[in-house]
């Protein structure tokens, strides 16, 4: 059985590693939109134009439009070339830029005399170089912190973040932090791109939907969103502090939202957050994102959290069903787990190909989907069994189902379970409230110590025949999944592209586009 189990795990692995080198090479080839409006970020493009919109998207609309060369020309050469004509700041261009005073297409016109395009790379090259210059400042100011407050034990608990403003964040996450969360979870507000593409308005929560009328609200001095950058550098300062009150050092992790993703590599940069929860496959399946488009953005995330030193949370494989309604009948649950374990695997080894190593990787496990149904115990635990054996380097990442029904019981009922059969978690995200959050955090503590000590006196689980052929079979259907995505494409997966993929269109083959994420030397290392 062994042999069995091991040669699919294999085949698994193979499968996704070969994979993600051709669709990671051309997503790296790729620049986005999202891209584009994240590299004047990263240069020193905040704020708002004069008509209230993001400054940096304000730019990226004047400059690229839905023109596909244009945005694979990019944005950077043009915007660096007038600030060096013009002697201003990123800021001070980009605001006559959104307001048409600078036209970015005379300034590429430049770039058509050899000479002058030298001298305009090289001004791109000194606006990026001092943005990495406060990249690698702040990475080192994270591992400073390390070393004088020193690592909580594992696994990192986490706790959310409910309120949905700067002034009520603020005092929220001191007590968290203060209370024995080694981890905050703050969602990032949508982006005005994704608000305008979703037809159905409540598709965003409410407390995005808040987010995103808060940030009309800026002009007026409303408290900011607590996910926006704004926010989360007052946010990391209080984390700090709450942390060197309580000697251990605590992590922010972000969420971002789809599109999201390039601009939430920006901000964890900049305001040194920790940890980002992300995933281009998810995008894909749950938000109907074009595939081009998503591992493009995700890419840019990977390759720019590698360099500030941060940790990539691996989405925990999501429900794919396109291919039940093609095939007009619904799947047995094995074959919806293992299509999950297929596409997790296939953005680790993304990650792997754009530098991440496994020390900074998490993978996300027990979803929420998986646990609905009454049958789905034994076969949730065969996943963490499989996704242990595909990458027994990367730690687990468990994150508590939120509401009150079947699937948050079931979480809690077969949490100890996973740990034992994990051989333990790296963090434990729970979903109490404000006034349980030290309760929950030292549950959770409390069971990982019993299953630590269980573990130590009776060695590793050793899976049944039963138990090992649900393994199996898991792992089979993912090697399938990943040569059907092979063979086919993403139709087979996602379904066939009927009325047009979300964010269609905003992605292009870099023509002159720097490639900002390679640009400069040195590489973070996670901690």
């Amino acid at each position: 059985m062994d042999e069995r189990l091991d040669a699919a795990i294999d085949r698994v692995r193979g499968l996704a590693r070969d994979l993600a080198a051709s669709l990671g090479a051309e997503a790296r080839r790729t620049t986005t939109v999202g891209i584009e409006r994240a590299t004047l970020r990263l240069v020193g493009v905040g704020g708002l134009d004069r008509d209230g919109r993001p400054l940096a998207a304000a730019v990226v609309e004047r400059a690229v439009g839905r023109d596909p060369g244009r945005l694979a020309r990019g944005v950077l050469l043009p915007f660096a070339a007038a600030v060096a004509l013009y002697e201003a700041s990123p800021a001070e261009v980009a605001l006559d830029v959104a307001s048409g005073a600078i036209d970015l297409d005379l300034e590429a016109e430049a770039l058509a005399d050899p000479r002058r395009a030298q001298d305009v790379r090289a001004a791109a090259d000194g606006l990026v170089a001092a943005a990495f210059a406060r990249l690698e400042a702040d990475r080192t100011a994270r591992l400073d912190l390390l070393d004088v407050l020193g690592e909580p034990p594992p696994p990192l608990v986490g706790l959310p973040v409910r309120a949905s403003h700067l002034e009520q964040a603020r005092d929220e996450v001191a007590v968290l932090v203060v209370g024995g969360a080694d981890v905050v979870r703050i969602d990032v507000p949508a982006s005005r791109e994704l608000a305008d593409l979703v037809p159905d308005p409540t598709g965003i929560s409410l407390s995005e939907a808040e987010a995103l009328a808060a940030r009309e609200a800026r002009l007026a001095g409303e408290p900011a969103p607590a996910g926006s950058q704004r926010a989360l550098a007052t946010i990391r300062a209080v984390v700090d502090e709450a942390a060197a009150e309580r000697r251990a050092y605590a992590r922010i992790l972000a969420v971002p939202r789809a599109l999201g993703a390039p601009e939430a590599a920006v901000v964890t940069s900049v305001e040194r957050l920790d940890i980002v929860e992300s995933d281009p496959i998810a995008e894909m399946v749950e938000w109907g994102v074009d595939p081009a488009r998503a591992l493009a953005d995700h890419a840019f995330l990977r390759r720019m959290l590698r360099r500030a030193g941060g940790i990539l949370v691996v989405d925990a494989g999501p429900l794919v069903v396109a291919p039940d309604f093609a095939a007009g009948m619904p799947a047995a649950a094995t074959i919806h787990v293992g299509r999950a374990l297929a596409l997790q695997a296939l953005s680790v080894e993304l990650a792997r190909a754009d530098g991440l190593e496994d020390g900074t990787l998490l993978l996300g496990t027990l979803p929420a989907w998986m646990l609905d149904d009454r049958p789905a115990g034994p076969l949730a635990l065969a996943y963490v069994a499989a996704q242990r054996r595909l990458f027994p380097s990367i730690g687990l990442a468990l994150r508590e189902p939120t509401g009150g029904g079947t699937a948050r019981d079931r979480w809690r009922q077969l949490r100890t379970l996973a740990l034992l059969l994990a051989g333990g978690a790296a963090l434990v995200t729970r979903e109490a409230d404000l006034d349980g959050a030290a309760a929950a955090a030292a549950e959770t503590r409390s069971a990982a110590e019993i299953v630590a000590r269980i573990a130590s006196e009776a060695g590793p689980v050793a899976l049944g025949d039963g138990f090992a052929d649900a393994v199996a079979a898991i792992a089979a259907t993912a090697a399938t999944t990943l040569e059907t995505l092979r063979d086919d494409g993403w139709d087979a997966v996602l379904g066939p592209d009927a009325g047009g993929r979300l964010a269609a269109g905003t992605s292009a083959a870099r023509s002159a586009a720097p490639d900002v994420a390679a640009m400069g030397e040195g590489r973070g290392t996670g901690g």
